[in-house]
Order: structure tokens, then C-alpha cells, then sequence
């Protein structure tokens, strides 16, 4: 595979074999490239997820956040020495079209307003979405070529209570 030689060479040697080979994967994965995302939601979730310190260590960079709250709209959130802006959420649209690199978003916005907001999210254009929001999220039919994650906090902790109790 991609020229390299595993056979094992001992156990000092095989720690350089594992860091070739995960190198190699993340060339392969694409992983190493990184990527700009936006964030639906400026509150506690949405700067708590924009701060996760392994981002930039892995070239993810967000660059901007959305909100319905006017007052919010023309302000910055400071994440790692950078202010990274918020624009309300009518202003997606425009933003996905003017910075076509953004292709992923995190939904972080309370469980009432999640569908009707991961629904705009698609018109925008955006293909990939991390749904954080209490909801599981549907992809409306006929929407194509989207990749969802519903990856809620709480229902992974009510697997980990499940499986323990």
C-alpha cells in the first residue's frame, strides 16, 4: 500500500511503521487538508465547539457564527486570538454563496427551532452538518448528496447510562 514496507522490524522500529501508515491515511482520507465551517448557534454549545482545541491542530478553522438574536448580528466572538464574526441567520445564504470553501456547519440551536433552522442550512448550500441540538434531524425527500451527523449530547449520555445501569 502507497509504498511503504510493514514488515515488522521490531518493536522501536514498528512505533515509525504506525506513524507512516497514519500519515499515509490522513492523505488518503483527505484529513490533513482541513476545512473553514460556520456555526449555527453564537451561544454556550456553539463557542464551547469553536474553542475544541484539536481543530486547529487539524487545519479546522470556523469563520463565522449565525444567529437569530439582531443584537448579536455585527459582533465577534474571540476563539484562539481570533475574532471570528457573527452574522444573522437571514445572511446565510449570502455568506455560503460570497465563501464557497465553507461546505460544513455545527448546528447548536435550541431543540425547538432546529428543523426549520437545518432546513435553511441546506438552502444555503452548506453539504455537511454536526447536528449538536437535543432534536434528531430528518433530511427532507429528495434532498441529495447532504452528509448529516445527529450526534446528541444527551442521547450518547443516555446510551452510556443505558449500558451501565
Amino acid at each position: 500500500m502507497v509504498g511503504i514496507d510493514w514488515k515488522p522490524q521490531g518493536q522501536h522500529r514498528d512505533r515509525y511503521r504506525k506513524r507512516e501508515l497514519l500519515n499515509e491515511l490522513k492523505k488518503i482520507l483527505n484529513i490533513e487538508q482541513g476545512a473553514d465551517l460556520i456555526v449555527i448557534g453564537a451561544g454556550k454549545l456553539g463557542k464551547a465547539l469553536a474553542n475544541y482545541k484539536l481543530f486547529r491542530a487539524r487545519n479546522i478553522f470556523v469563520r463565522a457564527f449565525f444567529d437569530v438574536k439582531e443584537e448579536l448580528k455585527g459582533k465577534t466572538i474571540d476563539i484562539k486570538e481570533n475574532e471570528i464574526p457573527i452574522y444573522h441567520i437571514n445572511d446565510l445564504l449570502g455568506f455560503v454563496k460570497d465563501n464557497s470553501n465553507i461546505k460544513v456547519a455545527l448546528l447548536t440551536v435550541p431543540e425547538e427551532n432546529a428543523q426549520e433552522t437545518f432546513e435553511k442550512v441546506l438552502e444555503s448550500g452548506i453539504k455537511g452538518i454536526v447536528n449538536y441540538t437535543p432534536r434528531i434531524l430528518r433530511i427532507p425527500e429528495g434532498t441529495k448528496d447532504i452528509e448529516l451527523v445527529n450526534d446528541c449530547l444527551g442521547i450518547s449520555l443516555y446510551k452510556v447510562i443505558y449500558q451501565l445501569f
